[in-house]
C-alpha cells in the first residue's frame, strides 16, 4: 500500500524527469496514438462530455509488470508501492474543450465538473438507477504517467484531502462490509469539508514525469482554460451552494485519478502553478533526445494541444482487500 512516507501529508508526491519514465511512455506514447485512432475505440462508451474525454479504460497493452512493447515500467515510485500485478492501464485523453455538456447530464452535475473538477475518490462508484455510493474497488495506490507535453485540462489535487476522506470512511464502515454499505451521505459531508479546507493544486506533468497518489486523496480534471469559469479555480467556492455538491454526484467508473510532496531523492519542488520548478528547462532538454515516430504534428504547440493531454493511469488492488485499503497510512 502506499505509507505517509511515500507520498507524505499531502496524499501525492510527483517526481521529476527520469530516463527510464520517459522510454516506457514513449513506447505507451506510440500504442496510445494508435488506440485513440481506432474506430472501434470511440464509441459513445468511450468518448465522453461531448468527445472531449476519451476514457480509455484498460485501453494500453502493457503486461501485468507493466512493460509494453517490450519496454520495462520502471521509475522513482518503486521501492515506495508494494510489488502488485497490473492491470492494463488506462489511457486518458482530454482534448481541447473539456468538458462539453453530455445529453441527459444535469446542469449541476455540467457545472460539478466544470467548477470543481469532478471531484472524486477512486472506487467509490454510484450504483443502481439513483447512482449511490459504493466501495466496489479498493485500490493499493494510483500512479500517474504523462505521455505527452500538453499540460492544458491537467489532474488537479486537494491537499491533505486523504486525511478527511479516509477518517469518514474508516468511521462509517467499522464493523461492516464496506461493499454492502451505502456511503452516499458521509462522501458527500466529507467531500464538502475538503473544499472547505483544503487547497486545489494542478499537476501539469509531462511526459518523463510521474506522480503517486493516495488513493484516498481527492482528485480531479481541471476545465480545459478556455471552458473553465472565471475566477472560479483553485479553492474560489464561488458559483457552487451544498445543492450544488449533493446533486452532482457524476457517474465517475473509470475516471482518471494524481502537491508537493515530502523531500526525498527526485521528488519535485513545485511552483504554486504545479510545474516544478527544477525540470522547466531540464525535462524539455531531456524530452527532444527522445525519438519521436508517429508524433508528427504534435511537435508544435498547437499540434499537443489538437492530440490532448494524454496520461495512463495505473490503480492496482490491494492484496488484503478492504481492510487493508482502509488501514493504508
Amino acid at each position: 500500500m502506499t505509507g505517509s512516507g511515500a507520498v507524505g501529508t499531502d496524499g501525492f508526491c510527483v517526481f521529476d524527469h527520469d530516463p527510464r519514465v520517459a522510454r516506457w511512455a514513449q513506447a505507451a506514447r506510440n500504442a496510445a496514438l494508435e488506440c485513440a485512432a481506432d474506430p472501434e475505440m470511440r464509441g459513445a462508451d468511450n468518448l465522453r462530455h461531448g468527445a472531449t474525454w476519451f476514457v480509455g479504460v484498460d485501453a494500453l497493452p502493457n503486461a501485468p509488470d507493466g512493460s509494453i512493447g517490450g519496454v520495462p515500467l520502471a521509475g522513482p515510485w518503486q521501492g515506495l508501492v508494494p510489488a502488485l500485478p497490473l492491470h492494463r492501464a488506462q489511457l486518458s485523453i482530454i482534448y481541447r474543450g473539456y468538458p462539453k455538456q453530455d445529453a441527459g447530464e444535469s446542469d449541476a452535475n455540467h457545472r460539478f465538473r466544470r467548477v470543481r473538477a469532478a471531484a472524486h475518490v477512486d472506487g467509490l462508484l454510484p450504483v443502481g438507477p439513483d447512482k449511490r455510493r459504493f466501495a466496489c474497488e479498493f485500490h493499493a495506490y494510483i500512479l500517474s504517467l504523462p505521455l505527452g507535453g500538453c499540460t492544458e485540462s491537467p489532474t488537479v489535487v486537494w491537499r491533505g484531502s486523504q486525511q478527511i476522506m479516509q477518517r469518514a470512511l474508516r468511521d462509517a464502515y467499522a464493523g461492516k462490509d464496506p461493499a454492502q454499505l451505502d456511503i452516499t451521505q458521509v462522501y458527500q459531508d466529507a467531500r464538502r469539508a475538503v473544499f472547505a479546507s483544503c487547497e486545489q493544486v494542478p499537476l501539469p506533468l509531462i511526459m518523463g514525469q510521474s506522480a503517486l497518489l493516495h488513493p484516498f486523496v481527492l482528485h480531479g480534471t481541471q476545465a480545459w482554460n478556455d471552458e473553465a469559469d472565471t475566477g472560479k479555480r483553485g479553492t474560489e467556492k464561488a458559483g457552487i451552494d451544498k445543492s450544488d455538491i449533493d446533486k452532482a454526484d457524476v457517474d465517475q467508473a473509470g475516471i482518471e485519478k494524481v502537491g508537493t510532496g515530502s523531500a526525498g531523492t527526485g521528488r519535485a519542488d513545485m511552483s504554486k502553478s504545479g510545474i516544478a520548478k527544477s525540470d522547466r528547462g531540464k525535462v524539455d532538454a531531456a524530452n527532444a533526445t527522445l525519438s519521436k515516430p508517429n508524433i508528427g504534428k504534435a511537435d508544435t504547440e498547437d499540434g499537443k494541444n489538437a492530440e490532448g493531454r494524454m496520461i495512463a493511469f495505473f490503480r492496482p488492488e490491494c492484496a488484503g482487500g478492504a481492510a487493508e485499503w482502509l488501514a493504508t497510512p
